[in-house]
C-alpha cells in the first residue's frame, strides 16, 4: 500500500506534467473491493457498486462510480488521498495497518480514451496470523485469498500463452475488474511489483508471490537455483552461551572502545 501511493502521487505529477496547460483531460474512479463486493471510495459514505457485465469476453465494469474531473496533480493527488482514507484496514499479528480490501484507481484520458489502471492487492493471510481473529476477519481473509487464488489462476493462463477464459474472470470481484487490462494484453502494458518478506518462516509465501510475479512476464523457462550454505552435519560454531572462559577473554580482547 505505502509503494502503491507514492506510485499514484507520481503518476499524478507526471500525466499533468504532459498536458501542456489543458486541465479536465482524465477521469478519476476508485473502488474498494472486499468481502465480494464493490465499494466507491470516492463517494462519501463508500456506497456499494453493482459490478455490470460490459458487451462480451466478461469484461465488467463498476455501474455508478462516481467521477472526480481533476485539474491539477493535485486535485488528483488529494482525490486519491481521499480515496485511501475511507479503505478498510485493521491491526493484525503481521501488520499494524492491514489492508482488509483489494483498492483499484482507475485514470482515463477523456481525448485518447488511454486507461491506466493501478491496483493495489492485499497480502494473502496464512491461518497462524488469523488464528486469534475474530470471524468476520477470518471471513474477510478467506475472501481475500480466494481472490488472489483466482487471480493466479488467470496469470496460469497467460503464462501458458493462452487467452484467459471468461469463467476464470467470472471466479472473483477482483479478476471481473482487472479483466480488461488482461484482455488487451496486445495493445497494453502491464508492471508489476511484488512485496515478500526477508524472514524464514514466510518462505513458503515468498515464493509463491514471486513464481505469480515471474508467469506475468509471458510464457518462458522458469528457474530455480538451490544453494546448500552449510550441511546440517557439519559442527557448527559455539554460540556466546557456549563460549569458554578463555574465548570470552579473547573476545573481549578484540574490542575497540567497547564495540
Amino acid at each position: 500500500t505505502h509503494t502503491m501511493t507514492a506510485i499514484e502521487r507520481l503518476a499524478a505529477q507526471d500525466l499533468f506534467a504532459g498536458l501542456s496547460g489543458r486541465p479536465g483531460a482524465f477521469a478519476l474512479d476508485f473502488v474498494e473491493l472486499r468481502a465480494g463486493k464493490c465499494f466507491d471510495l470516492l463517494a462519501p459514505g463508500s456506497p456499494e457498486l453493482r459490478l455490470r457485465e460490459v458487451g462480451a469476453g466478461g469484461l465488467y465494469a463498476a455501474e455508478g462510480a462516481m467521477k472526480t474531473f481533476p485539474e491539477t496533480a493535485e486535485d488528483l493527488c488529494a482525490a486519491m488521498r481521499a480515496a485511501h482514507a475511507r479503505r478498510a484496514t485493521c491491526v493484525t499479528e503481521a501488520n499494524a495497518v492491514s489492508s482488509r480490501s483489494h483498492a483499484i484507481c482507475t485514470l482515463r484520458h477523456l481525448e485518447s480514451g488511454g486507461c491506466i489502471t493501478l491496483a493495489d492487492c492485499a497480502g494473502t493471510e496464512r491461518r497462524k496470523d488469523s488464528a486469534h481473529h475474530s470471524r468476520e476477519r477470518q471471513q474477510e481473509g478467506a475472501e481475500i485469498n480466494a481472490s488472489l487464488h483466482a487471480l493466479k489462476e488467470c496469470v496460469r493462463f497467460l503464462a501458458a500463452g493462452q487467452q484467459v477464459p471468461p469463467h476464470a474472470y467470472r471466479a472473483s470481484t477482483l479478476t471481473k475488474l482487472l479483466a480488461g487490462a488482461f484482455s488487451r494484453a496486445g495493445s497494453s502494458l502491464m508492471a508489476v511489483i511484488c512485496t515478500v518478506s526477508p524472514s524464514a518462516s514466510d518462505t513458503e509465501h515468498t515464493l509463491s508471490t514471486l513464481r505469480t510475479g515471474a508467469a506475468l512476464r509471458g510464457p518462458g523457462q522458469e528457474r530455480e537455483e538451490r544453494h546448500v550454505l552449510k550441511s546440517v552435519s557439519q559442527p557448527r560454531e559455539p554460540t556466546p552461551k557456549q563460549w569458554t572462559p578463555d574465548q570470552v577473554r579473547s573476545w573481549m580482547n578484540g574490542l575497540e572502545n567497547g564495540l
